[in-house]
């Protein structure tokens, strides 16, 4: 018996649909907004404080986000930034942990961790972005 040869499947490249604009909402016309990069472990919550906004308007500019308690990395989205602006942040540094950061702004450990959403203060990694709070 010969081996019948299989003829490999045709793939054919479908274009990708240009990813939507969200249109200006009514009355939102002197609404300034930025592009935010989703972070590993980041939350809503963290970006919405991050640019003194709601997490239910992040939601409204990014009808795309499918679950909103799990974003995923890498992922851009379009953010309104409420009055005051984006808050100060600290990239953690290879070596830093959450005290040393704490006593370089005056903070305490806790405040951080309020402020970013964090459980495990020993759970943090260089690169992150963390919220400085006011």
């Amino acid at each position: 018996m010969q081996p019948t040869a299989t003829a490999a499947p045709l793939l054919v490249p479908t274009p990708t649909p240009a990813p939507a604009t969200p249109a200006a909402r009514p009355g939102t016309s002197n609404i300034k907004t930025v592009s935010h990069i989703v972070g590993p472990g980041e939350t809503l919550y963290q970006i919405a404080r991050l640019y003194h906004t709601t997490v239910e308007e992040i939601l409204a500019w990014n009808p795309s986000i499918r679950d909103p308690n799990h974003l995923v990395r890498g992922t851009a989205l379009l953010v309104p930034v409420g009055p005051g602006g984006r808050a100060r942040t600290h990239t953690v540094r290879y070596g830093e942990n959450l005290s040393s950061i704490a006593a370089l702004y005056g903070l305490t450990v806790e405040d951080l961790m309020q402020a970013n959403g964090l459980t495990n203060r020993n759970l943090i990694y260089a690169g992150q972005q963390l919220i400085i709070p006011d």
